[in-house]
């Protein structure tokens, strides 16, 4: 962890690796966090499909991964290389972290906790660009979906009357 984070961003960076594949041992730099979003807002933008949201979305999984603040702020103002042939996208560091990348994209492409048809054409695009095989993008598709089933179940469960309504009980005792 870099030493420009905060005790606060190494909890929320530690709990966070926990939580997403179970091992906090092996924690990414800032840096390392930050070059992997910028290739994740490159392959976005390389099909025109980087807006406001999107990018919003980008920097705030950046910022769990304890990313500071300066450094969400390049992200921020960062121009993605919209080339076609991105000499990035053949790095090594991208293609062992190119299932990551593609997960992200259905991540970043269904904010709105749905993903259109089109945007699942144009997953399969760029991760096809990145290296990955149809059956690869096919796994991460499938696993995209079983996490939104989870998460739906979870806050139904959880939250029968809704997250806000539980909310307000809590907002009374103030």
């Amino acid at each position: 962890m870099n030493c420009d984070n905060s005790a606060r961003d190494k909890i929320i960076t530690d709990w966070y690796f926990r939580e997403w594949i179970g091992d906090n041992s092996h924690l990414p730099e800032a840096e390392d966090v930050v070059i992997f979003m910028k290739i994740l807002i490159d392959i976005m933008a390389t099909n025109g499909k980087l807006n406001e949201h999107e990018r919003y979305y980008i920097i705030g999984r950046a910022a769990i991964l304890g990313v500071p603040q300066e450094k969400l702020d390049e992200l921020h103002t960062y121009q993605a290389d919209t080339s076609e042939n991105n000499p990035n996208f053949n790095l090594p560091h991208v293609k062992k972290t190119r299932m990551g990348l593609i997960h992200n994209l259905f991540r970043v492409l269904s904010i709105d906790h749905k993903i259109h048809p089109k945007d699942i054409k144009t997953i399969y695009t760029l991760g096809k660009k990145l290296g990955a095989t149809e059956e690869q993008i096919q796994q991460i598709q499938s696993l995209y979906e079983d996490e939104e089933k989870l998460r739906e179940k979870r806050a139904s469960l959880l939250f029968p009357h809704g997250f806000n309504d539980a909310l307000k009980e809590y907002q009374k005792l103030h």
